[in-house]
């Protein structure tokens, strides 16, 4: 197992809480990447498994319908298990071009997630930087893709594969 990944799983053990984004490979080699890691956290270490396109559509959904005083099952329970979650992992992070909608509810994730000492798990085939040049290439405001940048990869452990 990388040291980076090791040095991580102590820093979480221990109550911190940074990010672990896993990048490279194809889909099999980062998906057993993860699965290897969580092995290795304690056995009542609860997590949340979902595909960024579920997560950014999840927390995308929930900010409009906030604007329209509405709500929605399938969005409440998936962003509620986004938020509370003791560890969130995210596939194929950065996978689409999320509307401003999914990005500010991703940058509030990544804040609310920070702020309670909840790390995340990333895995995808993109480098950060790439993940941020297609955010700030998008429809979206390129300051708010900037602030999602800073809230997730400023505060992560990046390990190539």
């Amino acid at each position: 197992m990388d040291a980076r990944i090791v040095e991580w799983l102590k820093l979480v053990s221990g109550g911190e809480a940074p990010n672990l984004y896993v990048v490279g490979g194809d889909k099999s080699t980062r998906e057993d990447a993860v699965v290897d890691v969580l092995a290795e956290l304690p056995p009542l270490f609860d997590f949340a498994r979902m595909a960024f396109g579920e997560v950014a559509a999840a927390l995308g959904r929930e900010q409009r319908l906030l604007s329209s005083l509405s709500s929605d099952p399938w969005s409440d329970e998936r962003s509620s298990r986004a938020r509370h979650a003791p560890l969130l992992v995210i596939d194929d992070f950065g996978a689409g071009e999320p509307d401003a909608n999914e990005l500010f509810g991703l940058m509030t994730l990544f804040q609310i997630r920070r702020d309670n000492a909840r790390p995340i798990i990333a895995s995808s085939q993109l480098l950060p930087s790439e993940v941020v040049h297609i955010w700030q290439m998008s429809k979206v405001d390129e300051v708010l893709a900037d602030k999602t940048d800073w809230r997730f990869f400023r505060n992560s452990t990046i390990v190539e594969i």
